[in-house]
């Protein structure tokens, strides 16, 4: 049997989203060589997308772009499987229902990006 592809993996931060914890959620995923899931294995690739999602006052976009991008340059340095990720996205929203208006958007937006054509935003 073949370990699938992950092609989008989320993790939310419902709490909070200082830069230790968002920071602590990438890291964790990106220095493991797999993903496992309910007891099954999966894969990353430059085709997927990490999507670090957390709950905040207001957003901080600019901080959050900062984040994901020395996330970026630390995967270099990386030994583990998870560094081919290929891109992180780093994004904080005030509420919930927020996130979830998102989250559909990032997904939809990753989706069009391995599909060969990029989604418009709504």
């Amino acid at each position: 049997m073949s370990i699938p592809n992950i092609l989008i993996l989320w993790v939310c931060a419902k709490t909070n989203d200082r830069p230790k914890n968002l920071l602590g959620d990438a890291l964790g995923t990106l220095l493991g060589d797999s993903i496992t899931f309910k007891k099954r294995e999966f894969h990353v690739g430059s085709k997927t997308t990490l999507i670090i999602l957390g709950k905040g006052g207001y957003s901080h976009h600019a901080r959050n772009k900062h984040l994901a991008g020395n996330l970026k340059a630390c995967r270099s340095r990386l030994s583990s499987a998870n560094k081919a990720i290929g891109k992180v996205v780093v994004e904080s929203q005030e509420r919930v229902r927020d996130m979830e208006g998102q989250l559909t958007e990032l997904i939809n937006e990753s989706l069009g990006m391995v599909n060969g054509s990029i989604r418009g935003s709504r």
